[in-house]
């Protein structure tokens, strides 16, 4: 018997970029046709009807030799919010006029836009590979098992079960809305929920500090959910901005504010790395997107934009020299450092000892890396404090804060002895 379990009614064509969110980046009046560019061919394809964009057939029905259950439905309570929020910030060019539910709701509706696309499978198999090649290299057998189609998309229902935490994150961010205020159009894509981090040594992740998550919602308009620690930090904020925008963006963080960009071809460039294969514009003109693409060929066909860093990585946004990145529970710094000393301890010398001791201020130590000409050569994960500090030779010494963790550590270096 073959059953079918109906999570509402059944459908064929399934969507993981919401129509009502495709329309405001449609060319005609009825809001139905948008351009689209397919980086795997290069070509701009015909204007195209928003029900045949950002879907596939059966998306979120899984099969197996028994049955098959369909979970499409499972969006549309987050997709009915959505369409009544859009239209209020998209005719206001404002966040002013939502109440703090529909703040949620929204924020909500971004959490399950990032988590039902197509990147996120992909994402999981190519992590799966990565992990057998490594462990192919190191033992001769996969370390597990890889994810056909089908168990991908499962992928996808064990995320929405999470739902709760990702929003409870995003809801830990400033909220701002970023107006286009140039002649150029906001792209979206077929992952339009990206993120990026302006710090130097900054990690990609929903909780890391000084990440920004962007998600485009018209051709003028994108939300903005950024990391906190970014106010007290602003060097982080992309260096294209004005010092006035800055300004205004310090002002208007944690307001509902609403920040306007002369140029956003950083925004479409991100939209442009991190979609699994097609741009989608109110306008034929993907110029910049080609450009990218011949430059990058890699980006024609995206299927992971997360993965295990493989071999001696390099870090080309820091600096030559020796570093340590210092991780405090609300903000990071980072300063100059030489003749690093490890055992149970971390000792150091740093001409920055004013900075560090300015940032540092009480607050925990959550964790240090080190970095030598671009690449961690070491990397403390566990709380820590400062031990002793030498002015006159310009030392620092930390040590791990748990008693119990500092003689695992000597246990450690005495067998390593």
């Amino acid at each position: 018997m073959n059953n079918t379990i109906r999570m509402g009614t059944e459908s064929k064509k399934h969507h993981y970029v919401p129509k009502n969110q495709l329309k405001w980046f449609c060319n005609n009046k009825r809001k139905n046709n948008l351009y689209v560019f397919d980086k795997k061919s290069g070509e701009n394809l015909p204007p195209c009807n928003i029900k045949n964009v950002g879907s596939e057939n059966y998306f979120n029905t899984v099969r197996n030799e028994q049955s098959k259950f369909n979970f499409e439905d499972v969006f549309d309570n987050y997709d009915g919010k959505l369409a009544k929020i859009l239209p209020k910030i998209i005719e206001s060019e404002s966040l002013h006029h939502l109440s703090n539910d529909e703040i949620i709701d929204l924020i909500y509706s971004v959490a399950v836009q990032f988590l039902r696309v197509k990147m996120r499978r992909t994402n999981r198999q190519m992590l799966v590979k990565d992990i057998n090649d490594v462990a192919r290299k190191a033992y001769g057998r996969d370390a597990q098992k890889e994810l056909d189609e089908e168990e991908a998309k499962l992928i996808t229902i064990s995320g929405l079960l999470r739902v709760d935490g990702f929003a409870n994150s995003l809801l830990n961010k400033d909220v701002v809305l970023f107006k286009n205020i140039s002649k150029d159009k906001i792209w979206t894509s077929d992952n339009p929920v990206v993120m990026e981090n302006y710090l130097p040594y900054g990690k990609i992740g929903v909780d890391e500090l000084g990440i920004h998550i962007f998600y485009p919602i018209s051709p003028k308009l994108i939300l903005g959910l950024i990391c906190q620690s970014v106010k007290e930090n602003l060097s982080s904020y992309p260096q294209k901005v004005s010092k006035e925008e800055l300004s205004l963006f310090k002002f208007l963080c944690g307001n509902k504010g609403t920040i306007p960009v002369q140029n956003i071809s950083s925004f479409n460039d991100l939209q442009v790395r991190n979609s699994s294969r097609f741009i989608y514009s109110c306008d034929d003109d993907f110029e910049f997107a080609k450009k990218i693409i011949s430059q990058n060929p890699q980006l024609r066909e995206v299927k992971k934009n997360r993965g295990i860093q493989k071999g001696n990585y390099r870090n080309y946004r820091m600096p030559e020299g020796e570093f340590a990145v210092i991780y405090l529970s609300d903000r990071s710094f980072m300063i100059p450092i030489s003749d690093v000393k490890e055992s149970v301890e971390i000792q150091f010398k740093s001409g920055s000892i004013d900075l560090f001791l300015a940032n540092v201020n009480g607050k925990r130590i959550e964790r240090v890396e080190f970095y030598r000409n671009q690449q961690i050569f070491a990397n403390y994960m566990k709380e820590m404090k400062i031990k002793e500090m030498d002015r006159n030779t310009n030392t620092i010494v930390l040590e791990y804060k748990e008693e119990e963790f500092k003689t695992i550590m000597e246990l450690v270096r005495n067998h390593l002895k």
